[in-house]
Parts: structure tokens; C-alpha cells; sequence
């Protein structure tokens, strides 16, 4: 009953359990654009200041690109870096739309 074992912490076992479920969906390539609203997956042709549809597309990639979901413990070194480099530039292109004031209605 949820007792020790080889399972591992229930924490340990959620993360191989979303890293499997990601991995298996395999997330594209990021763009290697800096264009804010091509890296959160918005239609740079048609760009929106729509503070909902933008967080949605933030959190959309922040879950299929965030570092804790991709990688595995058999991850190698450069394989973390190029996580982290992405989840970087995706929490950039978010600060760029919104005005990099989070939580704020600053103009």
C-alpha cells in the first residue's frame, strides 16, 4: 500500500510516467526563429495582443517543451542544456508579448 519497494517516490514515478507520455508524442523542433509569437505557436500573420490566447499558447508549449517533461534520468548533458535553452526562449518570447510585467497592467 504505496510502501517502499523499487517503484521509486510517488514524485519519481508521475515524472518517468509524463516523460513517457511526452516522449512518446515527441515534441517538433522549436522554431530557430526569434519571432515571439512563432515560438508560443501563434500565427506571426496575424498577431494577437489577446492576454488569454497568449498565456494559453504559453502554457501549451511551457508543458510540451519544459525540461522536467522531456528528459528523462538517462538524459545526457547536451540533451539538458538544449531543454533549458528552449524553455529559456520560450519564457522570453511570453515576457516579450506581455510586456515582461507579470501580473502587472503597467503600459
Amino acid at each position: 500500500r504505496g510502501g517502499g519497494g523499487d517503484g521509486g517516490s510517488v514524485n519519481d514515478r508521475t515524472i518517468r510516467r509524463r516523460s513517457q507520455l511526452f516522449a512518446s508524442k515527441s515534441s517538433p523542433p522549436l522554431p530557430s526563429t526569434d519571432d515571439p509569437f512563432e515560438l508560443l505557436g501563434l500565427d506571426p500573420r496575424n498577431p494577437t495582443t489577446d492576454a488569454k490566447e497568449i498565456k494559453r499558447a504559453y502554457r501549451k508549449r511551457a508543458m510540451q517543451y519544459h525540461p522536467d517533461v522531456l528528459l528523462g534520468p538517462d538524459s545526457t548533458e547536451k540533451e539538458r542544456d538544449e531543454a533549458s535553452k528552449n524553455f529559456a526562449r520560450i519564457n522570453g518570447a511570453y515576457e516579450i508579448l506581455t510586456g515582461g510585467n507579470k501580473g502587472s497592467n503597467a503600459s
